[in-house]
């Protein structure tokens, strides 16, 4: 089958398509990174100028390059050149957009969602050149139909991967606390949430986040007779409680001693507890988010603290992927 467009429209599809596809692209990857950077130099009184300053930038940035493709297509003799370069722009930004909205509903890592992206729009950027070179120009309706066929197909393999790795890390995570031959501590508490989990021979930790994004861990340890793991203290309950910054004093909760630390360096909290003869439970907040909380706050997570029983590895598993085994 012969081509039906002239060499120097071919010319100005194939590389001047891709070329400005690349670079709406990136346009769209620099912004939020560069309004993120600017949040982050200082808020300002209006958080969302920072977005909307970028967003501007994008446009003024991207509207000439259109119009400079438009213009070289007419001259070179594609046909219908504001539908071709609209269908051109439409890759780009159904690609882009369909990767971010999936990356979010999924839940999938943020840092993964530029390469999703590249990958579409690279392979929607090529199809739709091959398909309005071949057609003259005249084929930007199979190519917008071919997008939303190929964002479809996408978004069914993201929720397939996705469910896949909620199934995988419930049972991970039941598998882990099966394996843990000591107490596991979980928090009772309805403003925290469990988010992952880890654990050793000696330790088993619980990560929580609240509803406002603040971070908690929950780390029960043992020490059966001082092996140095915490400390070379006479009594590991006290590790920790040293020098002229760190402040300790003891109370109890609920039949069971409970240490509260502050460190006044950095004006930070954290409880322990001793559960038993040999096993300590330390909850702290995320030491990287200064997650604020007070001594009467720790006593109140100590409080709820209990092991888990028979149904507690499906439990906690349920809280970390947000919802039963898929």
């Amino acid at each position: 089958m012969e081509p039906r467009t002239s060499d120097r429209a071919a010319g100005v599809l194939v590389l001047g398509g891709c070329s400005y596809a690349m670079a709406l692209f990136a346009i769209t990857v620099v912004v939020p990174i560069m309004a993120v950077l600017s949040l982050m130099m200082g808020p300002g009184p209006y958080p969302w100028g920072a977005y909307l300053m970028w967003t501007l930038f994008a446009l003024a940035v991207a509207t000439p390059l259109g119009l400079w493709l438009t213009h070289r297509a007419r001259e070179a003799g594609v046909v219908r050149p504001f539908a071709t370069v609209g269908a051109l722009t439409a890759v780009v930004a159904v690609s882009y957009a369909q990767t971010a909205v999936t990356t979010s509903l999924l839940g999938s890592h943020f840092s993964a969602m530029p390469v999703g992206a590249v990958f579409a729009a690279g392979t929607g950027t090529v199809i739709a050149v091959v398909v309005l070179y071949w057609s003259g120009g005249r084929g930007f309706p199979w190519v917008l139909v071919g997008l939303v066929l190929a964002c479809a197909a996408r978004v069914a393999l993201d929720q397939s991967v996705h469910e896949a790795h909620r199934r995988a890390r419930f049972d991970e995570t039941v598998a882990t606390v099966a394996k843990y031959p000591h107490d596991v501590l979980l928090l009772d508490d309805g403003r925290w949430s469990a988010v992952g989990v880890s654990a050793s021979e000696e330790s088993f930790s619980v990560d929580y986040a609240g509803a406002g994004g603040d971070e908690m861990k929950v780390d029960a340890w043992i020490d059966f007779a001082n092996d140095g793991v915490r400390g070379t203290s006479a009594d590991p309950f006290w590790h920790g409680c040293h020098g002229l910054v760190v402040h300790c004093s003891e109370t109890e909760v609920d039949g069971r001693r409970v240490l509260l630390i502050r460190d006044a360096r950095y004006h930070k909290h954290h409880a322990r507890v001793r559960w038993n003869s040999f096993t300590y439970v330390d909850v702290e907040p995320d030491p990287l988010l200064w997650t604020p909380v007070t001594g009467h706050e720790l006593l109140g997570l100590v409080d709820a603290l209990h092991p888990a029983d028979g149904d507690g590895a499906e439990t906690l598993a349920e809280q970390i992927i947000g919802g039963p085994r898929p």
